[in-house]
Parts: structure tokens; sequence; C-alpha cells
């Protein structure tokens, strides 16, 4: 199959147009999911919601574009990756239009889901086309020049967030979109060449569907199962049924079915299939800690959500430096000791976060943010690198898309688990700590205390109780670090199960 982009190879000029052009939007992308968490609290206010149910406003998005981002590979090969992309982009930012337009809650979230299934194809498209201007040899580079692009999102998006909302109000965060999107539509439309279309190849409706109803019970359980009491609930039960059955049948209809729009010849190579293993845990403790930290650092630490946004750059910051070093350190080592060495540095981080209270000092968080976000490169150059660049060019549209969608499942998983297990800890911790309040407990009656945890005053209990709410989230948000560590440091050994390449590429090829 002849590359059509080879033709560039010898332009850096026409290259760099290109890269831009589909970075940008990826970069946009991203930005999305990152730019809203900080303004959740202020999004809570308007729309009257519950802790829980203003998670909607993150996961409804990642899943949105779950569902499309697995049928995106048949999309580019049916209708041309070009026209795909261009479309998908224009999409996106009219969706962006309308979430800071919403007035309800319900609204709000359809229009992230909508958003998130219009702009679903931009990731894999964008790093397909990074890994076709670039030869092989050069892949490792091709995934770090694409890496450090899409952590534009997370190094601007707290930032541009917490600013967005302060000065002017929460839907800003998403008309913002629309500056940085128009350059790369019109750069799509004049730089990005076209591919070969094959107008006979036909969506697998069967398993779309499948996967469709299965992601949605599987979300609608997760984000309903705490209110409702999980299974004590007819409601949960029937979603969990429906996502288990559905999800089965999918899973079967890409083993077996005539022409699965996930093509099973891509499962053939091992360290694809053992990358969407990591893919989902490196979402898992990628995605989480932002919205994990956003909501502490407003909800319990009562920061100003410009001061969020600054507090959390620095993830960032530690992301794209690893990015730039994860091409070079693959070149010359293991690529899977680059990855080992990621997760150590999620792991150990997660612990220190762990240990956080509302009195961390600025210092702490920024640099404990940099070794968090240095992981990440780490695991994900060389991942992509021994997983997804391992396959033929014939199957990589539909790889990149199933990879990626492993992605959003992962971070969807993540954010919800994890708040479900802050709400659940937290919960649990108030009632423990309310059986130590009594009037006979020889620390109400110091010198200060009673003053302000008075049993006598309805002011003083609600102190009281205002401070024992603080402190038992405290306990909920650490312990959800200690479950993010523990989940990295499980991966580290892991790393070593995928094949070693010549030259920290991978082996096998499919296709």
């Amino acid at each position: 199959m002849s590359n059509p982009l080879q033709a560039l190879y010898a332009s850096p000029l026409k290259r760099w147009l290109v890269i831009l052009s589909v970075m940008i939007p990826s970069a946009v992308y991203v930005l999305d999911l990152t730019v809203v968490t900080v303004a959740l609290p202020h999004m809570q206010g308007t729309f009257s919601a519950t802790y829980d149910q203003i998670s909607w406003v993150v996961t409804s998005y990642i899943v949105g574009g779950t569902i499309v981002t697995g049928c995106s590979g048949w999309a580019s090969t049916r209708f041309g990756r070009k026209e795909v992309f261009f479309v998908s982009c224009a999409a996106f930012t009219v969706a962006s239009i309308f979430c800071g337009m919403a007035t309800t809650l319900e609204s709000e979230v359809a229009w992230r889901a909508l958003q998130g299934f219009f702009g679903a194809p931009i990731l894999p498209l964008s790093q397909s086309v990074m890994l076709d201007l670039y030869p092989k040899e050069r892949h490792g580079t091709a995934n770090s020049i694409w890496g450090m692009g899409i952590l534009l999102g997370p190094v601007l998006g707290p930032t541009i967030g917490g600013y967005m909302t302060e000065e002017y109000s929460w839907p800003w965060a998403f008309y913002v979109n629309v500056p940085f999107m128009l350059l790369p539509l019109l750069g799509i439309l004049l730089f990005v060449p076209r591919t070969a279309r094959n107008s006979g190849h036909g969506l697998d409706w069967f398993g779309f569907i499948a996967l469709c109803v299965g992601m949605g019970a599987l979300q609608l359980m997760l984000n309903r199962g705490e209110r409702q009491d999980w299974f004590a609930s007819p409601e949960i039960i029937l979603e969990a049924v429906l996502a288990a059955v559905a999800l089965y049948i999918f899973v079967v209809h890409i083993l077996t079915g005539r022409k699965p729009f996930v093509p099973p010849a891509i499962f053939a190579n091992w360290n694809y299939s053992l990358g969407l293993l990591f893919v989902i845990i490196f979402a898992f403790v990628l995605q989480s800690p932002i919205v994990l930290l956003s909501l502490f650092f407003q909800d319990l630490g009562g920061y100003p959500v410009m001061t969020v946004g600054l507090l959390l750059t620095p993830r960032g910051l530690g992301a794209f430096t690893s990015m730039f070093l994860g091409g070079l350190l693959i070149a010359r080592m293991d690529a899977r000791l680059v990855m080992a060495a990621g997760f150590v540095c999620f792991g150990f981080s997660a612990y220190l976060i762990a240990g956080w209270t509302t009195e961390v000092s600025a210092w702490q968080v920024a640099w404990t943010g940099i070794l968090q976000g240095f992981g990440s490169g780490l695991v994900w150059v060389p991942m992509g690198t021994l997983a997804v660049a391992t396959l033929t060019p014939r199957l990589r549209d539909e790889s990149l898309a199933f990879f990626h969608m492993m992605f959003n499942v992962g971070a969807s998983l993540g954010i919800i688990t994890m708040i479900n297990l802050a709400l659940r800890t937290s919960v649990s911790m108030h009632a423990s700590l309310t059986e130590y309040v009594t009037r006979f407990n020889q620390v109400f009656k110091g010198a200060v205390l009673p003053n302000l945890w008075s049993f006598s005053s309805p002011s003083g209990l609600a102190t009281l109780n205002l401070e024992i709410t603080r402190q038992s989230g405290i306990v909920g948000y650490n312990n959800c670090f200690y479950a993010i560590a523990a989940i990295s440091l499980a991966a580290i050994p892991l790393c070593f199960l995928l094949r070693r390449g010549a030259g920290g590429q991978g082996v096998g090829h499919v296709g």
C-alpha cells in the first residue's frame, strides 16, 4: 500500500503544516476534558447538581467519544480520512458552542456527549496521520511529537479553564474552543492530503449497536450505582445485566463475525493485545487524579478556581517534558524499562498525594504534579511504539481507533470509580468520626474548643459537623490516591510481558 503522505517527507515546511493542522484540534479535544474540571463546582452551583451528578459532565464526554472512536477507522476507510477529520472538527466546534449555552444539567450532559461523539475521530486519525508522515524507524519520534501536542491540553486546560471561569463565567471554557479551531479547519482543507476511499466498506451495524448498548448501560450503572445503593436497586441490576450481555455479544461478534468493524486480525499481535490492557490502566491513573484534585482543592481547600488551575498546570509541564524525552530514551534503552519507570512515577506521586491535607504547600503540589505528569510521557511513548506502531499501515486506522476507544473506557472507569470511592469512604468515615463526638469526650472540654464546637448551641454543632465532613472528605480523597498508587505499581511487572523489538520498535506485524 503506497503512503499518501510520502511526498511530504522531503518537504519539512509542508510536513509541519500538516502536523499543526492535525495537532491543534487534538490538543483542543484533550483540553476540553481538563478545561472543564476546574469549572465543575461553578457548574454544580448553576445546575443545582449533586456531587455525583456533576461528574456526568466529564464522563458523558468520554462515553460519547468511546462509542464513536471504535468506528472512526471504518469512517476513514469509507469516506476518506481528510473528509472525516474535517467534519469531526467542525461538528465538535459547533457542539462546544451549545455546551456553553446549556441552561440545565440534562442539556449540558447531552451536548457534552455529542461533543465527545463528534470529536471522537480526532485523536486516532491525527495519530494515524503522524505515523504516515514518518518512516517506520522514526515512529518513536512521531509518537513523541504527537504526545507533546496533545499534552498541550493538560498544560493549558486548567489555567485556561480557571481564567475563563473566574474572569467571565464557566460557559467561556467552551466558547474558547472556537478561535482555536478556525485556523486548523482551514489547514485541513489546504494541507492534509486525501486518502483512498472504499465506498463498498459497510459499517458493521450489529457490532456497533451492541457496543453502544453495552457502553451506555455500563455508564448508567456506574454513574447511578452509588445513589441507587448499587445491586439493591432493580435498575442497577438491569443495567448491569444489559451491559454484560451487550458487551459479551460485541466481543464474540468481533471474533466470529464475517466483517466486524473492529478487525480481529489486530488481536493476533501480542504487543497490541496486551497494549489494550495497558492503555486502560494508563487512562485510569492519568485522568482520575485531575478530576479528584480539582474537586479536592475547591470543595475542601476553598481555593479560587484560578488558583486551582495554576496548581494543576505543573502536571502538564512534566508530561510535556517526558514526551520529548520518551522518544530519545526508547532509542537508547529497553522501552519496557521506560514504561516501568513511568508507572513508578505514577505510583510514587499518588502515594505522596494520599498523605496530603488541605494545608499542603503550593511547592509540594507543584513538584508532585511534575512527577506525576512526567510519568505519563514515560508510559505513553513506549506503549504507543511497542503496541500500535507494530501494526501495518493497512490496519492502522482501525487499530488506533480501538486503542483510543479503550483509552476512553479506562478514563471513564477511572473517574467514576474514584468519585464513587471518595463518596463511599467519606460517608463511612463521617459515621465513624461522629461516634467519638459526645459531651463526655475530654477533647471537647478544653479551654478553646467549647467556644467553637459547643454542644449547647446550633452554630457550635453546625461548625463541628462541617469540620467532621471536611476531615471525612480528606480521608475519602486520600483513599482514592492510595488505590491509584496500588494500580500503578501493579502494572510495573506487566510491562515485561511485552515483547522487546530492535531499536525499541517492538516486534510482529499483522496484515
